[in-house]
């Protein structure tokens, strides 16, 4: 399968010698397409679309002036939608929203002065499971 899931974060709080830790507010789109021979040979399609509206409070440890440590906790609010479609048009669809809790942290590196390199991996707990993930990504400092 294939995925892509751009998001935008707004940082109301940033974490200073004064203050602690940070607040942060994150929105994101979510877009998967699933593709397999067995899937191509029946010439079906499956995909799924949804976003996420979340918040989230982490603050740094261990700092180096190129290297971070953020734990951090948050909640997030998920919808998906997906689908799956037969060659005659018949269509499943499977709707899902769910409130996610995660704790994690990320390990933060600041490779010149203008971008930092992430990697977080977390443990998330919804309704109905516990999972781990682990995301990774630059940040660009505007």
């Amino acid at each position: 399968g294939t995925g892509i899931a751009p998001f935008a974060t707004l940082h109301a709080i940033k974490q200073d010698e004064a203050t602690p830790i940070s607040l942060s507010f994150t929105a994101s789109y979510l877009s998967i397409s699933y593709s397999s021979i067995a899937f191509d040979n029946l010439k079906f399609t499956m995909g799924a679309t949804g976003y996420s509206i979340g918040a989230y409070i982490d603050g740094s440890i261990n700092s180096t002036p190129t290297f971070k440590i953020q734990p951090n906790a948050g909640v997030a609010y998920i919808s998906t939608k997906s689908e799956l479609k037969d060659s005659y048009d018949n269509t499943i669809t499977t709707e899902n929203n769910t409130t996610v809790f995660n704790v994690g942290f990320a390990l933060l590196f600041q490779t010149n002065s203008k971008t930092i390199f992430g990697i977080m991996p977390s443990l998330n707990i919804d309704k109905d499971s516990a999972y781990f993930s682990i995301q990774s990504g630059f940040v660009f400092i505007l």
